[in-house]
């Protein structure tokens, strides 16, 4: 799998290099949100953040082109929820409302190709839909959890005076890894879709891409994420 992503790498940068009269480039910037979704668990948190791309294509015919590119996202929560604790004293059962607070961040490089059509609209201005495949490959992630209960919570399993600082926090080299016993996937295959309308040298468009490889074997996790950028040409 990485040497499929290396390779795929290596034939967006010979892009630049096979540059001829009728290729082109674009970068694009804009938002972009991923849902994690599951088959098996109610896992729907939606992490926001920023997505840069920069493709080069080649138009081999005047509506039908062909692009690839590599794709940086980063993205993330923050959440907090009520939740309550059940605490057993003296044969005595203690309900206690508390806090849960997660943090989670999540960087993913990408190595999209797609195949698009243009339809010209007017003088300057085309529509184009597009689609195709990307390899994402996780760089990083944090993942944070925190919890807040009542003093009475802490000093019933000999934690007196610690209300607001039990917390569980852990770093990983493996993205999207929460738990060292969770089984994600670093390397996954997706899929994408999307509209571009451009405008001379400018550009809005809309991509939804899902996973095809799971983001996670045990549950049949995958990833879906919608993204809306501006773009230029050059």
């Amino acid at each position: 799998m990485k040497r499929t992503f290396f390779i795929l790498a290596l034939m967006s940068c010979a892009a630049g290099i096979m540059a001829q009269k009728r290729s082109f480039f674009r970068v694009e910037a804009g938002y972009a949100n991923t849902r994690l979704l599951s088959r098996t668990l109610d896992n729907s948190d939606l992490m926001h953040g920023g997505q840069v791309s920069f493709f080069a294509g080649w138009q081999f015919t005047a509506p039908l082109y062909v692009e690839a590119g590599l794709s940086a996202l980063m993205a993330g929560f923050d959440k907090t929820k009520q939740i309550s604790k059940v605490t057993y004293t003296d044969d005595k059962v203690t309900y206690s409302d508390g806090q849960k607070r997660e943090q989670m961040t999540c960087a993913t490089l990408g190595v999209p190709i797609n195949v698009g059509w243009r339809f010209a609209l007017a003088d300057g201005v085309c529509l184009q839909p597009f689609g195709g495949v990307s390899l994402n490959v996780g760089l990083s992630g944090h993942d944070k959890v925190r919890y807040d209960w009542e003093d009475h919570v802490f000093s019933s399993v000999g934690m007196v005076g610690q209300r607001g600082n039990y917390a569980g926090a852990w770093r990983f080299s493996s993205a999207f890894d929460i738990d060292w016993y969770d089984d994600f996937n670093r390397c996954r295959l997706g899929g994408q879709a999307g509209l571009l309308l451009r405008w001379n040298d400018w550009s809005l468009s809309y991509q939804y891409q899902c996973d095809i490889t799971p983001l996670k074997y045990s549950t049949e996790s995958r990833s879906r994420t919608n993204s809306v950028s501006v773009g230029y040409f050059f």
